[in-house]
């Protein structure tokens, strides 16, 4: 699917990105470089065309076969995609959209995935935390050498506190992570953190229930913090969450093939 890039001028004012297809013929739909939507009138509107952008290429056709780390979804930001005939961002559970838009993962392990719901976070049970717990189960049993969960971040740290107390012992890293902003945003965070988090379950000599999310405002690091020990500490922050009363297991970089061990760990 390709998209027109243009810059709009309107009572002297110039707005640059691209049109998304159109619900009516008054009004003209763009989507900002801060991945934010606006909507102009077409009277008094002029369009200056710049080109045009390849924005859904076909996915790389993917084998059914199991890969050495699982990963599961329970929907959030962290596992969305933008669906360009409305510009709003919606809970993607399809391996091809995770493979698309994140090649990188091939060169860190082999892995599989798994939809376990598409919700938000806020509206996740002890049920939800139940079958959770239940997945990963099978997945250690069935071989993996690590499990990688998404979610949203809103009560991330609650889930991973359920499942760091019914997974006791758990052989194998077992890493929540979550994105503050949308895959749509110039700023997303949820690159940068998946491939962080895939590389602790392949790499990390830690087998903890944790969560991995950025350590700083910057794409330079990550820390991987105790499931019970951990909370969001701001709303929109990249850095939002904090052990508490503790520090974090790990520091994870990927980039540099890095995982520092912050505190003791088993």
């Amino acid at each position: 699917m390709k998209l027109k890039r243009v810059k709009l001028h309107k009572k002297g004012i110039t707005y640059e990105g691209f049109i998304l297809p159109q619900s009516n013929e008054e009004t003209i739909v763009l989507k900002l470089e801060n991945g934010y939507n606006i909507g102009l009138s077409r009277e008094g509107t002029s369009i200056e065309e710049l080109g045009e952008i390849e924005v859904l290429k076909p996915a790389k056709e993917l084998t059914q076969e199991r890969g050495e780390i699982a990963i599961l979804s329970m929907g959030g930001t962290v596992c969305s995609r933008v669906e360009y005939k409305t510009g709003a961002v919606f809970p993607s559970t399809n391996p091809a959209d995770l493979m698309r838009n994140l090649p990188e993962l091939e060169k860190i392990s082999t892995f599989h995935t798994k939809a376990l719901f598409a919700m938000l976070s806020e509206d996740l049970t002890p049920a939800h935390w139940s079958i959770a717990a239940e997945a990963v189960k099978q997945e250690i049993e069935q071989g993996a050498q690590g499990i990688v969960i998404l979610h949203g971040t809103d009560t991330m740290h609650y889930s991973s506190a359920a499942l760091s107390y019914m997974l006791r012992d758990t052989p194998v890293p077992v890493v929540f992570v979550g994105a503050q902003r949308s895959p749509d945003r110039p700023s997303t965070d949820a690159r940068h953190n998946i491939l962080n988090a895939a590389y602790l379950a392949k790499h990390s000599p830690m087998a903890h229930v944790g969560i991995c999310m950025h350590a700083t405002t910057n794409d330079n690091y990550a820390h991987f913090h105790p499931g019970t020990k951990v909370r969001k500490m701001h709303t929109s922050a990249r850095n939002a969450f904090r052990s508490i009363n503790s520090a974090p297991l790990a520091k994870a970089d990927f980039t540099r093939d890095l995982i520092e061990p912050l505190s003791e760990y088993k």
